[in-house]
């Protein structure tokens, strides 16, 4: 499969607004793509949201509105739950991989200094947004809490970039030179919402219609929800592949 390759961006306002359009468009498709190419890499997250599904109509969960705000929190369901925000996570991290290498060993078997310099990093980044949470939650309604919000956004976006690198064993430029990429920074912006939150509501709503729904549409429903959320993985993996190697 085609690797994303790294994108120029030309000055024109209009020609912004075009290669925009097209950046999305080329996500989404590239995201289609990756989920018939990399099967393999889809079902790290597939399985167990089907698992959990399997184990939430087991539970009746979907039986009612009633029932699913009973059992939202039960200690089976989370069980079930956790690993699969885990899965979810790492397939959004393996498909980035996928479409930027365009191979799904080299997708799902990063080398031990990658995945070492990326943990490290993410609990870094991890690290300055709760003190930067920790310094809103001090300053309480003082006009200044707007500002650390700002700064933890711009902050926490900005890093992302030099995370990516590393994740995708990006060697062009020092790890470092990525933060100030504000091309890239303004294409991740602006990605990353256009690609997760169609397919997260659509996955909110799918849920919400298995509560008013007979038991066999439940199943039906449910298990296009699975496949669902392996498109979003992939969707979301090539939105960061893409908004990366925007600006070269």
């Amino acid at each position: 499969m085609a690797t994303i390759p790294y994108q120029t961006v030309k000055s024109s306002p209009g020609r912004w607004l075009r290669d925009g359009a097209t950046a999305v468009w080329r996500t989404y498709a590239e995201g289609g793509r990756g989920l018939i190419a990399a099967p393999l890499i889809a079902a790290l997250v597939v399985v167990p949201e089907a698992l959990q599904h399997v184990v939430e109509l087991g539970m009746g969960i979907f039986d009612s509105p009633e029932a699913a705000r009973a059992l939202r929190n039960d200690p089976l369901r989370m069980a079930f739950g956790m690993p699969k925000v885990v899965a979810f996570v790492m397939a959004i991290l393996a498909f980035a991989r996928f479409h930027a290498l365009g191979s799904v060993r080299a997708a799902l078997l990063p080398g031990w200094r990658t995945v070492g310099a990326v943990v490290v990093a993410v609990a870094l980044w991890n690290a300055l947004g709760f003190a930067i949470q920790w310094v809103q939650h001090a300053l309480g309604a003082s006009p200044l809490a707007s500002i650390v919000v700002a700064i933890n956004w711009a902050s926490q976006l900005l890093l992302l970039i030099p995370i990516i690198a590393l994740l995708l064993d990006d060697s062009r430029r020092p790890v470092w030179h990525h933060v100030r990429r504000w091309q890239a920074l303004v294409a991740l912006a602006l990605l990353l919402p256009l690609a997760f939150a169609p397919s997260w509501y659509l996955h909110k709503a799918l849920h919400v219609l298995a509560l008013r729904t007979p038991f066999a549409a439940d199943v039906a429903l449910l298990a296009f929800d699975a496949v669902l959320i392996g498109v979003l993985a992939s969707i979301t993996g090539a939105a960061l592949v893409r908004g990366f190697r925007t600006g070269g």
